[in-house]
């Protein structure tokens, strides 16, 4: 954490606590992960609970992998867990019941393996071109909410991950002539003398934790204020290391100063083979092979709108398979703020009617007009970017036209103070900004997001 964020950790109640050791290795037509982690999870619910559920997120379609949980321990006694939303949903059953503000230790070993080359979804977890690249990697805690634990399995599109904030200590062993790039701050770095390299990771308060590593990788490396930003990529492709820093940098200048500063050391960005343009993880993004080209417009636009969701999706942290569109929809109109403020009023209008004429267009050929609040699953492949993406940056245009810039800035500044670190929900959106506009906006958030919003903020 950056000093003036230190008293955070201090301050954040009860954070999940992550302790993992784990071994990657080639083998074969295989990357082969071997590991144990050590969790300490603390109950934050009115509830008393029987089970802690955990998601094993690389048996997801979408990431293409396997993931077994080879034994399990809560407070040093076996247990047998079950497996159940398709095998991405551990339940582990407690030997003792825990009420609200207790804790348990659970202690689970596992292991992942990843075919080499396979990309399926957008390849964001896979080992292609000589890049391996693994967001979380290892069992994550689900949400307790509602009375019950988060088992959802969210569609090929789109994020999957729905996490609590937490503290990760992690020991990571690879081969040497690997680079390493994980969420956190790496401490220190062991020679095994037997052709491996443990690296020692430790993080501030982060929603998850990711790694990707190559033994192709080049790294640039410069400074915002006391940030330091570490740009990674392939040694061929290093021209773009400059772009890809200098768009960084803006990013985080125009956010810091608009938004809120930035509580990390340090930001990642890496060039990986992923298809979906970039990918956000906290501390780190990733931006795609085939977008990482010198002057190549959408190559800044990607690392702006991967940059924003530190803030909007690291920080303030949302279900992003049911309301996708609370960190998607808010990150994309980021992109205007970072044009407005980095290459000025007219070339962010005209980005701006580029977002309203794609919505237009879709809906205009024939195309259904549908509300940008619906869970990920509601719309089709097309009909996602439009409306989340560029509908809801449309919306909060139209926000900003109705209440004015400095309203609207203070409301998301007063949005991220609230909520870093923790889960927002639309109806928490909606009361920020009609606590600080002073205005009933049930009418225009009911037009654009959905009346569902609405009836959840009255009841």
């Amino acid at each position: 954490m950056r000093p003036s964020f230190v008293a955070d950790l201090y301050e954040y109640p009860d954070p999940n606590r992550y302790y993992m050791e784990v071994t990657i290795t080639p083998v074969d037509t295989l990357i082969m992960f071997t590991g144990a982690e050590r969790v300490l999870y603390t109950n934050k619910s009115g509830d008393v609970l029987d089970t802690v559920v955990f998601r094993l997120y690389p048996n997801e379609t979408a990431f293409g992998a396997r993931m077994e949980v080879t034994h399990a321990e809560v407070n040093g006694q076996p247990v047998t867990p079950r497996l159940e939303a398709g095998r991405t949903a551990l339940v582990l059953p407690l030997p003792e019941p825990i009420g609200p503000g207790e804790s348990v230790e659970v202690t689970l070993e596992f292991y992942v393996a990843i075919e080499k080359g396979l990309q399926s979804g957008y390849a964001q977890f896979s080992y292609v071109h000589h890049i391996l690249a693994t967001p979380d990697f290892y069992p994550v805690l689900s949400v307790y909410e509602d009375g019950g634990w988060w088992m959802d399995v969210g569609p090929d599109r789109g994020d999957a991950v729905y996490s609590e904030t937490g503290l990760y200590e992690a020991l990571i062993t690879v081969p040497a002539e690997w680079t390493l790039v994980a969420s956190g701050e790496e401490i220190a770095s062991t020679d095994n003398g037997d052709g491996t390299i443990t690296y020692h990771y430790v993080s501030g308060l982060m929603r998850d934790f990711a790694l990707m590593a190559s033994d192709n990788f080049s790294r640039m490396t410069g400074t915002v204020e006391d940030i330091e930003i570490n740009v990674y990529c392939l040694s061929d492709d290093f021209d773009g290391a400059d772009d890809a820093l200098r768009f960084a940098q803006d990013a985080i200048e125009v956010y810091n100063t608009h938004y809120g500063p930035y509580p990390f050391t340090e930001l990642d960005v890496v060039e990986t083979p992923t298809r979906a343009g970039g990918i956000e993880y906290p501390g780190l993004i990733v931006v795609a092979e085939d977008v990482w080209v010198p002057g190549e417009p959408f190559f800044e636009v990607v690392v702006a709108h991967e940059v924003a969701h530190q803030w909007w999706y690291s920080q303030v942290g949302n279900d992003q398979v049911r309301y996708p569109w609370i960190d998607e929809a808010l990150t994309s109109f980021t992109e205007y703020i970072y044009t407005y403020y980095v290459h000025g009023e007219e070339r962010a209008e005209e980005y701006m009617e580029g977002f309203r004429s794609t919505y237009l267009g879709y809906t205009g050929s024939g195309g259904r007009d549908l509300p940008i609040g619906m869970p990920v699953s509601a719309y089709d492949d097309r009909e996602y970017g439009v409306f989340v993406y560029r509908k809801g940056a449309v919306f909060f245009y139209a926000l900003e036209q109705e209440l004015g810039r400095d309203t609207l800035l203070e409301a998301l500044q007063t949005y991220l103070e609230r909520y870093r670190y923790r889960v927002a929900r639309p109806e928490d959106l909606l009361h920020v900004f009609e606590e600080v506009s002073g205005r009933d906006l049930d009418e225009i958030f009911a037009e654009w997001v959905g009346a569902n919003v609405i009836e959840v903020s009255e009841s």
